[in-house]
């Protein structure tokens, strides 16, 4: 290894690249490389959840716009079905800052209308975005679901490895007491046991 660049050819390199994290070949690793592969692997379930939180604040914002272009279509809307109910000799009046200008009905009408086309197509955008980004976060989420299966499943197995090596010592003085001729004498200053 050369600062810190892992072979290609050592198990915890094959590991690594590895698409799919596999217990049991991480468990064969030697215990040092355990360590450096879980370190990677803490590391890039990091990255994951912050692209996580990005991606999630970034549908918010979304959502938040396409709300607000859907209010302006309703806004519009209304303005539309009023203008229709109106008489062709109808004034209609326009506010340009704080000035009102009197315009032709059938001009209010187109200007509306293209209003509301410029909003459906606002909208369509809005739901391929939303459609886009849910979709990165649900496959964010998978991938995270993995990475803390693959800890879990690690973390339960070493523990049952622990009990298996605290069990065959305890096997162990067991046999060596019955060898000895049954159990220990206590020691001086200890009370016996019944």
């Amino acid at each position: 290894q050369i600062c810190g660049e892992v072979s290609r050819t050592t198990p915890l390199a094959q590991f690594l690249s590895h698409q799919q994290m596999d217990v049991k070949r991480f468990l064969s690793l030697p215990q040092g490389q355990q360590q450096v592969a879980l370190t990677k692997l803490a590391k890039e379930y990091q990255e994951f959840a912050k692209t996580w939180e990005a991606k999630q604040i970034e549908l918010r914002d979304l959502i938040s716009q396409r709300q607000n272009v859907d209010a302006q279509l309703t806004e519009n809307k209304t303005v539309k079905d009023e203008m229709d109910g109106l008489p062709e000799d109808s004034q209609v009046f326009k506010l340009t800052g704080p000035v009102l200008c009197q315009v032709d009905l059938e001009e209010a009408k187109d200007n509306v209308n293209s209003r509301l086309n410029k909003f459906d197509t606002s909208i369509n955008r809005a739901e391929k975005d939303i459609k886009r980004v849910n979709d990165a976060i649900n496959k964010k989420k998978e991938k995270m679901v993995q990475y803390q299966q693959f800890f879990q499943q690690v973390q339960l197995e070493q523990m049952r490895r622990q009990q298996e090596q605290q069990q065959k010592l305890v096997q162990r003085a067991q046999q060596r007491q019955a060898k000895k001729g049954g159990p220990p004498k206590p020691k001086p200053n200890q009370p016996q046991q019944q």
